[in-house]
């Protein structure tokens, strides 16, 4: 394994990687085009914080999740399987 000063100085722990349901990619799917793939507006931040709390993911989270699906083509409705877990 190759040396890397950025890994020691964090530690060696491993970020966790989440994984997302069937379930909470649909919902993630449906209000990331609601939003238009955008958390820039203000005065959506409370509803941003709701539909988190009530999928069970940080804020960070989804933003993470949209910008890494925002290019990805478009999915049927229920193909939400076809989306990779994080």
């Amino acid at each position: 394994m190759a040396y890397s000063p950025e890994s020691s100085e964090r530690g060696s722990k491993k970020r966790f990687r989440t994984k997302f349901t069937a379930e909470q990619k649909e919902k993630m799917l449906g209000f990331a085009e609601k939003l238009g793939w955008k958390l820039q507006r203000k005065d959506e931040e409370d509803e941003i914080e709701r539909f988190c709390r009530g999928v069970g993911i940080s804020r960070k989270v989804f933003k993470v999740w949209m910008h890494n699906h925002k290019n990805s083509p478009p999915h049927s409705a229920g193909n939400a399987s076809s989306l990779t877990d994080q």
